[in-house]
């Protein structure tokens, strides 16, 4: 936490990290939290794939905006899913399951899920690939790092563990609210 952050700096005489440590604090910092941002939207891609698997009533499925996902084309395929699951609902509820309409919609319904998790599969591999690139970045700073002095490099590690945990709590606490 920010206080054990201060007690390195003072225990051992050290006021700030030098320019090349502070670059590359700030570099690893923005590369956490895209990594962050992407396994958030990981573990959404999941439960889309999931609750599309095991759901035979998707007008409960939880929109990709929840999880930070701004992407107009899964929101509207989404969207188009739901519309198309409270529409069979409507004729369920007057009773007319056996109208031609009932099953054009459940073929509808069919080949949007598939559309969707054919989606979801491409970008699961589009941030497969981020990650690695953000993983292949952040042990080249760690390299980088072993460079800096013993002392700079603890403050370095303690500063990054404070910003990580500062921004992971943001970020769900932001989460928790768009979800409410």
């Amino acid at each position: 936490d920010e206080q054990a952050v201060e007690t390195y700096k003072t225990g051992n005489g050290i006021t700030s990290l030098g320019q090349s440590g502070r670059l590359l604090l700030e570099q690893t910092a923005t590369l956490e939290k895209e990594r962050v941002n992407l396994q958030i939207k990981q573990e959404y891609f999941s439960y889309l794939k999931d609750f599309l698997k095991s759901q035979d009533n998707v007008e409960k499925i939880i929109s990709p905006q929840a999880f930070g996902i701004d992407d107009p084309f899964l929101s509207s395929m989404i969207n188009s899913l739901t519309k198309l699951q409270l529409d069979k609902n409507v004729l369920i509820a007057e009773g007319k399951e056996s109208h031609p309409s009932y099953a054009q919609i459940d073929r509808k319904i069919t080949m949007h899920k598939a559309n969707i998790m054919e989606t979801v599969g491409g970008f699961e591999t589009s941030n497969t690939i981020r990650v690695a690139g953000i993983e292949s970045q952040l042990a080249r700073f760690e390299n980088e790092a072993n460079n800096l002095p013993m002392t700079e490099l603890e403050l370095l590690r303690l500063e990054r563990m404070f910003g990580l945990n500062e921004n992971l709590y943001k970020n769900l606490m932001t989460r928790k609210m768009e979800a409410e």
